[in-house]
């Protein structure tokens, strides 16, 4: 019986910032497949594409060439919110809007809302940054 196939792809990305005459070339031709069920770590240097990277797959930015895949189906025109991909950031912010009491029941009030989501995905890719 063939292995299923992989649950993340990244094929050929790369990605461009363009301000006026000036372009910035963050990532280059980079392919990537992550299997179902593992934990995949992003490590480098400041500014070498890590949180670019997290962004294309969330779905907050567009890749300037190259595919991205879940399950076999192309990521392409698929907008964050219909993803079933998340982002955290490295340092976790307070909402300004809410109480240091309510910033800190946050956390557990999502995680319980969140339960029967978080364990249904608990078996997709986790990247690490």
């Amino acid at each position: 019986m063939p292995a299923p196939p992989p649950r993340l792809e990244i094929r050929n990305v790369s990605k461009t910032y363009r301000s006026g005459p000036q372009s910035t070339e963050v990532l280059h031709d980079l392919s990537l497949t992550v299997e179902a069920g593992t934990i995949t770590a992003l490590l480098g240097r400041s500014g070498c594409g890590k949180t670019t990277l997290l962004r294309l797959i969330a779905g907050l930015d567009r890749p300037s060439s190259g595919r991205l895949s879940l399950d076999g189906q192309s990521l392409d025109g698929v907008p964050p919110q219909k993803r079933p991909i998340g982002m955290a950031f490295q340092y976790p912010a307070l909402l300004p809007q809410l109480t240091v009491r309510e910033n800190i029941a946050l956390g557990p009030k999502l995680r319980e809302h969140f339960s029967s989501t978080l364990n249904h995905w608990h078996s997709r890719p986790t990247i690490i940054v």
